[in-house]
């Protein structure tokens, strides 16, 4: 192309050139020759380099630019106009490409649990994201707000001065008042301009719910107290009745089988606490617990041979209301058993000697209902929420065995796994019943 332009000029030139030595030819006027061949002809000549060389330097500026933006095979050999046509079309696909790419990005941040929210220097939110308008209840009216109108809250407020003034990131934690007092992390980044160029700066608001994770760590924390708690009794129980043995050498026979008795009971306790915090542990881990037909029956009479040993050591009797049919529920019948011995346990434990529990079903369509029910001591109106609390006890002096104050929760955890439920009712110094529904399909 760049050749074929120079031929053209020279071809041109060279037309005109002759048309002019033609006319000087038939035309004798000396003072019209001498001005043809000492000024007209010089002045063309030049005229002719000049735009040659123009021309060349104007072709190499379009090539090197045809190269940088459609890359270097690209060979300028075809009609200009082609040319432009394949530039137009380079930056259409440009264009295309940055539309997809901004459609994909608020498509994802869309996604972003973490809420998102953008403002200008004078505090107007001009974008947010589906998750912030969940988290504030708010549609995206929201938008053209002021920051501080949405959120009002003082500390967050005056963070966002501060990023303002000193183009500074913040973060931190913050409670919002007006949504339960739900605990949030936020972050505060300057920006480049990113939604709208008539600002001069723009700023990023994140924010985290970590409401959750908060009460987590708090049941963490009050699991360990509760677990060290409940270990250091029996242990401290343990060492200074051994350290006395060890000591005193010249202590009675009675005494020392005394000693040793408080020292086994306080081994079980421990014994006790460890195995129902591996259960625990088991149940809590729902990706390992595995289903399968089984009758119900059969867990029901496992529960209560489990609990011979204390129903004969208090002489109460286990007393099945119904005729148990053959039954079956989905689930995991280990800890289905482990349920029922744990509510017959306590039934057992809280009620005084020679009395008789009775356990009933009653079914519907869809569920079941499985009903222990003792005539012990009962259950205190302001203890009854609490009593599924981990290492939770009612009124400890009632019993000489207290237990690790799992068992209930274990049950809640395990009943909850199998889309159950349990209640209780309880009338203090009368008895309690504690009533598990289980889905039967």
């Amino acid at each position: 192309m760049k050749n074929k332009l120079i031929w053209t000029i020279l071809f041109c030139s060279f037309v005109v050139l002759t048309l002019t030595c033609l006319l000087l030819i038939f035309y004798t006027d000396f003072t019209c020759y001498f001005i043809f061949v000492n000024f007209l002809i010089p002045l063309f000549l030049v005229s002719v380099l000049v735009s040659v060389f123009s021309s060349i330097s104007y072709w190499l500026r379009i090539d090197n630019l045809f190269k940088s933006k459609l890359g270097d095979s690209t060979n300028l050999k075809v009609d200009f106009i082609d040319n432009i046509n394949q530039l137009s079309s380079y930056y259409e696909q440009k264009i295309h490409r940055l539309e997809e790419l901004s459609s994909f990005t608020l498509s994802l941040m869309n996604r972003l649990n973490e809420g998102v929210l953008i403002f200008n220097e004078k505090e107007k939110i001009v974008f947010t994201n589906n998750s912030i308008r969940k988290i504030l209840f708010k549609s995206a009216l929201i938008q053209e707000q002021l920051v501080c109108e949405v959120f009002k809250n003082p500390h967050l407020n005056k963070h966002i001065e501060y990023v303002i003034e000193t183009k500074k990131s913040r973060e931190g934690e913050v409670i919002f008042s007006f949504l339960d007092d739900r605990t949030f992390f936020y972050r505060i980044i300057p920006i480049t301009t990113f939604i709208k160029s008539s600002d001069k700066e723009e700023y990023l608001l994140i924010i985290q719910d970590l409401t959750t994770i908060r009460k987590l760590e708090k049941v963490r924390t009050e699991f360990v107290s509760n677990v060290s708690h409940e270990l250091k009794s029996p242990l401290a129980a343990i060492m200074g009745f051994t350290e006395t043995l060890e000591t005193e050498d010249n202590l009675p026979d009675q005494i020392k089988i005394k000693y040793l008795k408080i020292i086994m009971k306080n081994v079980k306790k421990m014994d006790s606490i460890i195995n129902d915090l591996l259960v625990l542990s088991k149940v809590e881990n729902a990706e390992q617990l595995i289903k399968k037909p089984f009758l119900l029956s059969e867990a029901l009479h496992d529960s209560s041979e489990m609990c011979k040993k204390e129903t004969t050591n208090k002489n109460i009797k286990i007393v099945f209301l119904n005729e148990f049919p053959d039954i079956k529920i989905i689930g995991n019948q280990s800890l289905i058993t482990q349920v029922f011995r744990n509510l017959l346990e306590n039934a057992i434990k809280y009620s005084d000697k020679d009395k008789t529990i009775h356990v009933s079903l009653k079914q519907s369509r869809n569920t079941i209902q499985i009903s222990f029910k003792d005539h012990g001591y009962g259950i205190p109106p302001h203890e009854l929420e609490r009593i599924f609390e981990r290492f939770y006890q009612v009124e400890k002096s009632r019993t000489e065995n207290a237990g690790s104050g799992l068992g209930l929760s274990i049950v809640k955890h395990v009943i909850n796994m199998h889309n159950g439920r349990i209640q209780v009712k309880s009338n203090y110094k009368e008895g309690s019943v504690f009533t598990v529904t289980l889905p039967v399909n």
